[in-house]
């Protein structure tokens, strides 16, 4: 049960048992996915602290192995770096070594990341204007898995904006390829939308259904 035991040491009220987690989860290879969530929100309560403070410290060193889902955490990051005071005490350097090392690892995973999406938007577009509609699902769902640990939103977002992008590549030389996409997007857009949870988000995220919805109407 140690997954689970970690897993509400994160969530749960005491503080001392949410940092033995993180200082854990510092020297763990490969985080499980059921645990990076709940560890990412731990540390971005503890980036709020004091800058040269130990929980902060312990909340960086927690972070570099969640960097590949950490894009969200980075300013939270700088603002440590920029809250340090301006002195050479051994704790200030080792908070700013350690804090640029999580935001480069955090730099290197977005790179990744775009260029995956980029490659991922070419194969969609010639997959569609080839008429290959499963390959091309199966190649979006690899992409953007529902039930990616490090993707809160499910992946729908991307999904949608993979498959408008993919649209806008095809649309001059195949507009019943686009049209496949348009849709692909739409149903992104549609699902991301039904899972609002406040009446403002809700209206927000209907702005990209309103949207595709025209496009796919007057066929652009």
């Amino acid at each position: 049960h140690l997954l689970s035991d970690l897993h509400a040491a994160l969530s749960g009220p005491d503080a001392a048992d949410r940092l033995t987690t993180l200082q854990l989860i510092a020297r763990m290879p490969l985080v499980p996915g059921p645990l990076r969530g709940p560890a990412r929100h731990a540390i971005r309560t503890l980036l709020r602290l004091p800058p040269t403070s130990d929980d902060v410290l312990v909340a960086l060193m927690a972070l570099h192995p969640l960097a590949a889902g950490a894009a969200a955490l980075r300013d939270d990051v700088q603002s440590v770096v920029n809250r340090l005071p301006k002195d050479p005490a051994d704790r200030t350097q080792a908070v700013r070594q350690i804090a640029a090392a999580v935001i480069a690892a955090i730099e290197r995973a977005l790179a990744a990341r775009a260029a995956q999406l980029a490659e991922t938007q070419q194969t969609l577009a010639q997959l569609a204007t080839q008429g290959a509609h499963a390959d091309a699902r199966a190649v979006l769902d690899k992409a953007c898995p529902p039930d990616d640990p490090d993707d809160p939103d499910g992946g729908m977002p991307t999904r949608m904006a993979l498959c408008e992008a993919a649209a806008d590549q095809v649309v001059a030389r195949d507009r019943a390829a686009a049209r496949v996409l348009l849709e692909w997007a739409l149903e992104a857009a549609q699902i991301y939308a039904s899972w609002s949870t406040a009446g403002g988000e809700g209206m927000a995220r209907m702005l990209d259904v309103n949207r595709l919805r025209q496009r796919l109407q007057h066929g652009r």
